[in-house]
């Protein structure tokens, strides 16, 4: 990665009045402090920006800082944005960075089509915040995952506790996905359109499943819910093979959470609430 960089800024000339804790670097990367002030994030930048060298370490106001991660639509909406240089310090890339920055053209930046991503340091595949966008690689709705081989098997780590939005949505290549004990959310669309998968465990302590999580999931024919389950979003298993479900106690379905199931037979509640509404 070469030698680490580090920056200084200052509150009289570089705070950004409009929030608390964010720093404009001269090149026009916003830097914020976040984890009780224990690192630093990279969170937005100026639109006009055409290129950016991360930074691993910022002072600010005399106070040193790691550069641990990238947030979520950090790089949004920059039209000529071309080259990333990421830090070797990086622990965390958020979903959707460069979201509607037109020069890129892999899926694994959302539209980017021209960025040079080859200095990409080894971010911890357990962080699954950043999943979506360093597995998911390709475009025009037709992925590879990891460096260009197709995913067929996800196993995800022991101490996951959150599965992103839009994780591996449209993975054709998917067959089984393997939750660990203690997973407690599986985000919107996280496997929407994953049209081989066949077999996932929903275990123990899981509380949310996203809306459109299991959407268009044809060949998905069983899914048994566990009784932690609180919620269940609208469209989560629709146009799924399931054939049979047990809703559990006091868990709540949104609205069209089985639509189009055309092979579900049987449907058991529990005694307890089943509340179905629509989300809003």
């Amino acid at each position: 990665m070469g030698m680490s960089k580090r920056i200084e800024l200052s509150s009289e000339k570089h705070y950004v009045r409009y929030s608390d804790s964010r720093y404009r670097a001269d090149d026009g990367v916003i830097y914020r402090i976040v984890g009780r002030n224990q690192f630093v994030e990279v969170c937005s930048s100026d639109k006009d920006i055409t290129e950016a060298d991360l930074a691993d370490e910022v002072v600010i106001d005399g106070k040193l800082y790691p550069v641990l991660a990238v947030g979520g639509e950090a790089f949004r909406n920059c039209p000529e944005l071309t080259t990333v240089a990421f830090p070797a310090s990086l622990k965390k890339i958020g979903s959707w960075v460069f979201y509607d920055s037109d020069k890129v053209d892999h899926y694994i930046f959302n539209g980017c089509r021209e960025l040079d991503v080859t200095s990409l340091p080894n971010v911890e595949r357990a962080d699954y915040d950043s999943l979506n966008t360093l597995m998911a690689v390709g475009n025009k709705g037709k992925r590879t995952f990891v460096a260009g081989e197709e995913l067929t098997d996800l196993v995800v780590p022991e101490g996951t506790k959150e599965l992103p939005d839009r994780l591996l949505d449209c993975c054709e290549s998917l067959r089984s996905v393997t939750l660990p004990d203690g997973i407690e959310t599986i985000g919107s669309d996280a496997f929407r359109g994953c049209k081989n998968l066949t077999n996932i465990n929903l275990p123990e302590g899981l509380k949310v499943i996203g809306y459109n999580a299991f959407y268009d999931c044809i060949n998905l024919e069983d899914a048994k819910l566990p009784s932690t389950l609180t919620v269940i979003g609208s469209e989560a298993f629709s146009c799924t093979a399931i054939e049979s479900i047990v809703i559990p106690d006091e868990t709540t379905v949104y609205h069209g959470a089985f639509r189009i199931c055309s092979k579900l037979k049987s449907v058991k509640l529990f005694e307890g609430h089943l509340r179905s509404r629509q989300e809003g």
